[in-house]
């Protein structure tokens, strides 16, 4: 499977239940792979934003579960102010007459004095920017939301303005997500335990580290890849992107500590499966980690084919595809006409997320807590 040909390589495939839609399979493929770039190189904004053009500009949808792309149900928003380009049927879902999909998510009175009708306006230029991937014009539009009150989170597509914010006391850019484009853009800095240089080497180095951000912002990575091992090979120079710091002796960078995997939701294996399932799952991380992408791919398309298990790299997590939900080993006790009525229903809601019907599988899941306390 997988595809791009000339344009890149990717590992999705059209789905066989798509409807037929003459689309610009070529675009398509090409859109595809610079997302998975992005993907492997954590720049998640720029991630979304190729999503978001495959959806309004070509009616295309991206399940990343499945590694499938589909035209038809659930394929794509049409733009707002303007007509789909290219091949296709045109969507079934728009944007609402504001122009964005976010909503308000005030718990107390508006403070920032904007009208919401103001507010609508400069969040669906934002999103138009980030249609366009001009993540500049993108970034100085939640600057000016956030210095007027008002603090956009794109995860949750919520905004908000009666004084809170969505957590920016964890040291992101105020108003944005930590890895966030914004946050991606900050300069690197000269960790405190690098060996000593010269000022002249210290500021060659620095410009080279400036230089090849730029490349990764420009999605150049080749050449971001090329400046790194010029800076390895020629000064003894080695960067660490989450730290964001750059050390010359590579044992002098900070150590960063990594979110080990586990495993979610149900599906029962056997104690020896698992264990090899996790093997190969830290084994895929390490071939990542030496840019062994060839190899880390071929190791996700083992455990999907050999066991069904979907790994999901943001939150570090691998299941069993298709698995039911388990009874946590430590949950209270229930009788079996009771466990009996939360399976059916556990099972109804895992339906609707698969069919998006996201408001009646929060319904269901609402349900659960009121009747059984069960979460």
């Amino acid at each position: 499977g997988g595809g791009g040909g000339g344009g890149g390589y990717h590992d999705y495939e059209r789905a066989h239940d798509d409807d037929g839609s003459n689309v610009d399979v070529a675009a398509v493929d090409q859109l595809l792979a610079e997302r998975l770039q992005c993907k492997k190189s954590r720049m998640f904004d720029e991630a979304d934003a190729i999503r978001d053009e495959l959806r309004n500009v070509h009616g295309v949808s991206v399940w990343d579960r499945e590694k499938v792309w589909r035209t038809g149900q659930g394929a794509g928003y049409q733009q707002r102010g303007g007509d789909r380009r290219g091949g296709g049927r045109k969507p079934r879902m728009q944007l609402p007459a504001c122009g964005h999909d976010y909503a308000c998510g005030n718990e107390g009175d508006s403070t920032s004095g904007m009208a919401v009708a103001d507010v609508d306006d400069l969040l669906a230029d934002r999103l138009q920017a980030k249609f366009r991937r001009d993540f500049q014009t993108a970034d100085a539009i939640q600057q000016e939301l956030f210095e007027k009150g008002v603090r956009v989170h794109d995860g949750l597509k919520l905004w908000r303005d009666d004084g809170s914010g969505f957590g920016d006391s964890d040291g992101a850019k105020p108003g944005r997500q930590r890895g966030s484009r914004a946050d991606r853009s900050q300069p690197y800095e000269r960790a405190s335990a690098s060996d000593a240089v010269d000022e002249a080497e210290a500021l060659e180095i620095a410009d080279l580290v400036a230089r090849r951000l730029a490349c990764k912002l420009d999605r150049d990575f080749q050449t971001a890849d090329e400046i790194r091992e010029t800076l390895a090979s020629d000064y003894d120079c080695f960067v660490d992107d989450r730290s964001r710091t750059w050390a010359v002796g590579e044992s002098n960078l900070p150590v960063v500590e990594e979110k080990p995997w586990t495993k979610r939701g149900g599906g029962f294996l056997p104690a020896d499966v698992e264990a090899e399932i996790q093997a190969k799952v830290e084994a895929r991380t390490e071939a990542k980690k030496i840019k062994n992408y060839e190899e880390a791919d071929a190791i996700r398309d083992a455990l999907k084919a050999e066991h069904g298990v979907v790994l999901d790299d943001r939150s570090r997590e691998w299941r069993v595809q298709n698995a039911g939900y388990a009874m946590a080993g430590n949950s209270a006790p229930l009788d079996d006409a009771t466990k009996a009525e939360v399976e059916a229903l556990v099972k109804e809601r895992s339906q609707c997320k698969r069919d998006k019907d996201y408001g009646a599988a929060d319904a269901i899941r609402d349900r659960l807590k009121a009747d059984f306390d069960v979460d």
